[in-house]
């Protein structure tokens, strides 16, 4: 991989169904930088019996939505994952911090 100046962005898809993936994007220190994409994460759900995740009772938007998540049924009889995107702002927030956060505490989760 050629040096790199910055990190610009993760990217992610979520998915419950199927599988999510991120992408690091970074951009070149080179005298003609280029876009790079730095690393890959995926996530099968399937893998995973038992997340780690213990939400305050200071995240009371959070704690409110997920009792209401909805996935769309007629994607989910086409094998789609979709959202039925409705109240859902501070689920979404988590997620994006969860997940782009990944690479820093992984590990302490599975070496506990």
């Amino acid at each position: 991989m050629p040096r790199i100046s910055r990190v610009l962005a993760d990217g992610m898809d979520f998915g419950v169904s199927n599988a999510s993936a991120a992408l690091r994007v970074g951009i070149t220190a080179e005298q003609k930088p280029r876009l790079v994409l730095m690393d890959e994460w995926r996530y099968y759900p399937r893998d995973h019996d038992g997340a780690q995740l213990a939400p305050s009772d200071r995240c009371a938007g959070w704690n409110s939505e997920v009792t209401e998540y909805r996935w769309d049924p007629k994607a989910t009889a086409k094998g789609e994952d979709e959202v039925v995107k409705v109240d859902d702002h501070s689920l979404d927030a988590g997620g994006y911090g969860i997940y782009t956060t990944r690479s820093n505490w992984q590990y302490e989760l599975e070496a506990a």
